[in-house]
């Protein structure tokens, strides 16, 4: 059973759209009531102790269910069958310290990220959103392992980061409607980084997203020769834009400086 944390604070004033703006500042001076999040199914569910103030103080999703008459707002419990256990372990760790671990050991798999992201639209938790994107780019502009690399750990290395990546795709283009979609613009964006090494495998990605890279090419073509981008700020949600982005992973993205694979 995870065991209560202690959330962290941050020093200065609230910024606007920032869930620190609300009246009812969290205050944890005195004992506290806690609810119970039972993420996962089966064998693989695990159960998280959460302060409700904290909870609800970021998500107005469970602040409406735990003050509700229904089953969660009796007995202080909720499960989520269809949330696995670590993509709701990186929102719990988001809740009490407003980051993910920095630990490479407990990095998170592109396709966990991308379920976080979900996650957070379902709670209604834009901060968690924007920076789950900020994470993903972070880690889709990471150097690759070059395919052509000859040490058997090498490839190994490779096959791991395009299953990864495959995973992302799938998940995302799986999971949301048709059409455009934030994280679709998101791992668009980013599709220069990885082309090169992932051309030759491209059969494997959803026809969908074969179908977005076309257009994508298309423009390229009938344009200055660069790969077309769209605006940072409409992969994100909620108030913060720009700021928020650049806060998140720099200089380099924001301004879409191509790296040197790219060119």
């Amino acid at each position: 059973m995870a065991s209560t944390q202690v959330p962290r604070t941050r020093q200065g004033p609230a910024k606007k759209g920032s869930p620190a703006s609300e009246s009812s500042i969290l205050d944890f001076t005195k004992p506290q009531p806690v609810v119970t999040i039972i993420a996962g199914q089966g064998k693989f569910a695990q159960n998280f102790i959460i302060h409700t103030a904290l909870i609800t103080h970021h998500s107005s999703y469970f602040k409406s269910a735990f003050r509700s008459s229904l089953a969660e707002g009796a007995t202080q419990t909720m499960k989520l069958e269809d949330i696995t256990s670590e993509a709701f372990g990186l929102v719990n760790q988001w809740l009490y310290f407003l980051e993910f671990p920095s630990s490479p050991s407990k990095a998170s798999s592109l396709e966990n990220l991308v379920k976080v992201w979900m996650a957070a639209e379902r709670f209604r938790m834009p901060a968690l959103q924007n920076y789950a994107s900020g994470v993903l780019c972070e880690r889709l502009v990471e150097p690759e392992v070059l395919l052509e690399t000859v040490t058997a750990e090498h490839r190994r290395l490779a096959d791991d980061q395009f299953d990864d990546y495959l995973a992302c795709i799938k998940h995302i283009y799986f999971s949301t409607p048709a059409g455009e979609h934030k994280l679709k613009l998101l791992v668009l964006d980013i599709f220069p980084y990885h082309q090169l090494s992932y051309a030759d495998r491209i059969e494997e990605f959803p026809i969908a997203f074969c179908q977005d890279v076309v257009r994508r090419l298309a423009e390229k073509t009938r344009g200055s020769g660069s790969w077309p981008l769209n605006r940072t700020s409409r992969f994100l949600v909620g108030e913060l834009k720009r700021s928020f982005l650049f806060s998140l992973f720099g200089r380099r993205l924001l301004r879409h400086e191509p790296c040197s694979r790219c060119n």
